[in-house]
């Protein structure tokens, strides 16, 4: 099932969807980092 991230500049990207299908809004975070992921996830 395809799902779509839509960002408030309008920006959209498409891709597949894993879990339940439903409307949902938070924050997107991109980290590049090799080490501190657990500390973005809490």
């Amino acid at each position: 099932m395809q799902a779509r991230i839509a960002l408030e500049t309008g920006l959209t990207f498409t891709g597949r969807l894993f879990g339940a299908p439903r409307d949902a809004a938070g924050e997107l975070v991109f980290h590049t980092g090799m080490t501190g992921y657990q500390e973005i996830l809490s």
